[in-house]
């Protein structure tokens, strides 16, 4: 959470002054060799001058990213409560539902489930699955039971970084560490 995001450093040193109270900078905001400094004395500036409004309008992007982010984090949780559960170590999410689901939903609902048996598998935090992964493992899961593998067999496990594995049957999704041998 970043609460003055929308607020300029100048106007932020500006209002301390105001009250007495000394600015304090950190000296790796001056090197250049970070990034964020980088973006921050170097790109934005150069924004600036073809418009005037850039930094404001990017504050306010931020703004409502941040509350997009809330939005689909509370509604994605409810998708878990209603359409996947647990049996034993597997996550099992109901496959006709992400189905029927908006990409946008269901492409998070995957997410959701990735990351959380990734923290489950290793027991330490881990970095988030790549949109190309979860995307890969959403097509996977929505094209299973289409075109092949009709009838008694079933496609082999996909397997994921992480030590994660993902099977399919008629009715789940089903996503497992593959500490336990994918069936």
């Amino acid at each position: 959470i970043r609460p003055l995001i929308t607020v300029r450093g100048k106007d932020l040193r500006a209002w301390l002054h105001k009250r007495g109270v000394a600015w304090r900078e950190d000296s790796s905001n001056q090197d250049l060799r970070l990034r964020r400094n980088l973006v921050r004395h170097e790109l934005l500036p150069s924004l600036v001058k073809i418009n005037p409004s850039i930094v404001k309008n990017l504050a306010h992007t931020a703004a409502l990213a941040q509350a997009d982010d809330a939005f689909w984090k509370g509604y994605v949780q409810h998708l878990s409560r209603k359409y996947s559960r647990r049996e034993k170590e597997d996550i099992l999410i109901d496959l006709p539902a992400l189905r029927r689901l908006p990409a946008a939903a269901g492409l998070r609902l995957v997410k959701m489930k990735l990351e959380e048996l990734s923290w489950e598998h290793r027991r330490q935090p881990s970095a988030s699955p790549s949109y190309d992964q979860v995307r890969s493992l959403y097509e996977w899961a929505r094209s299973s039971g289409t075109e092949k593998h009709r009838g008694p067999e079933r496609p082999p496990p996909l397997r994921l970084p992480g030590n994660i594995a993902a099977r399919r049957n008629s009715k789940h999704l089903i996503l497992s560490g593959t500490s336990r041998r994918a069936q």
